[in-house]
């Protein structure tokens, strides 16, 4: 209730709320009438404003995130419904975030992809990695520590440096005869990984080592030009560069 001083009463700040519809019109009508037994002797008519269009909030907890971060809850991602049955079997696996996500697709993607179910095809499937690589990593590293071996990975468990037996090695230079070694490494480093030491703003290239497919197929929002290499159970190497070019396969 407001009092009108002069025809005008001052009104502020207005929330709404509709349950009518979830068809977003977002236009409404203010209407107001004088309360009942002010002024008995005068009829009064109700007044009405014309449509006017106001914020809808509606639908924006559940918004997708373009980019996604690595801490948002892995339904954020395309095609990964909130309490769907997608987000359900990733849950139930202990799946919860953008980055255990994108962990469990860089160390073992064919264990994702069971998890997930036929449900999810190709094609969605495709959607959902594409949007997920499109995830700003941060500065954050972590260093894990073997037998004669310290490898630092990035916060989705790539590869980013490798020192064995007192040698780093980078992208470039990296011995073919260590690369099963190394995936051996990402997949223990991936499961101890509340263990590993985080660093902070240590510069890197991208992943020595990955599994899937070349990073070079999608955008990626990684602040630097790009090296990805996979290793294939025939044991070369696909080089790939964050470019315009066409990938490099070196054999």
């Amino acid at each position: 209730m407001v009092t009108l001083r002069d025809g005008i009463a001052p009104l502020g700040e207005i929330e709404f709320t509709d349950n009518s519809s979830w068809i977003r019109s977002r236009k409404f009508r203010l209407a107001a009438r004088v309360v009942s037994g002010s002024s008995p002797d005068v009829r009064i008519r109700e007044a009405m404003t014309e449509a006017f269009v106001v914020k809808d909030h509606r639908g924006e907890l559940y918004k997708k995130h373009h980019p996604p971060r690595l801490n948002d809850e892995v339904w954020r991602l395309e095609k990964i419904g909130k309490d769907g049955a997608f987000h359900r079997k990733l849950a139930a696996e202990g799946i919860n975030t953008v980055q255990e996500f994108l962990k469990l697709s860089t160390v073992d993607q064919q264990k994702l992809r069971r998890i997930l179910g036929p449900g999810m095809s190709e094609k969605i499937w495709e959607v959902t990695i594409k949007h997920a690589i499109t995830c700003e990593l941060g500065n954050k590293h972590y260093i894990f520590q073997g037998e004669n071996l310290i490898v630092t990975v990035n916060p989705i468990c790539e590869v980013v440096s490798a020192t064995i037996n007192g040698q780093t090695y980078s992208t470039s230079d990296l011995p073919p005869i260590y690369g099963g070694y190394i995936q051996n490494v990402m997949r223990q480093a991936y499961a101890n990984w509340s263990s590993l030491q985080e660093v902070v703003g240590v510069s890197s290239e991208i992943a020595l080592l990955s599994q899937g497919e070349l990073l070079d197929e999608y955008p990626n929002h990684h602040p630097q030009a790009k090296h990805h290499i996979g290793y294939s159970s025939d044991h070369r190497f696909n080089i790939g560069r964050g470019t315009n070019t066409n990938p490099v396969v070196v054999m």
